[in-house]
């Protein structure tokens, strides 16, 4: 489940969402999601509104 009363970290949305913190990566190296808020080298947050965003990109069919 989502908590979108505060940012997340890339693995902790990647968890809520069942897929690879990997695959949130590459989406958004591709530009399909927003872009995550960089807060240190080895710690990248989503806040709650791309955190809303990147569910709705995920629940779309392959190929939408």
């Amino acid at each position: 489940m989502l908590d979108f009363s505060r940012n997340l970290t890339r693995s902790e949305l990647a968890d809520s969402l069942g897929v690879s913190r990997i695959t949130l990566w590459r989406l958004e190296r591709a530009g399909q999601i927003p872009a995550g808020l960089r807060v240190n080298p080895t710690r990248t947050e989503f806040t709650p509104a791309a955190q809303m965003v990147i569910a709705d990109v995920l629940r779309q069919p392959v190929g939408a």
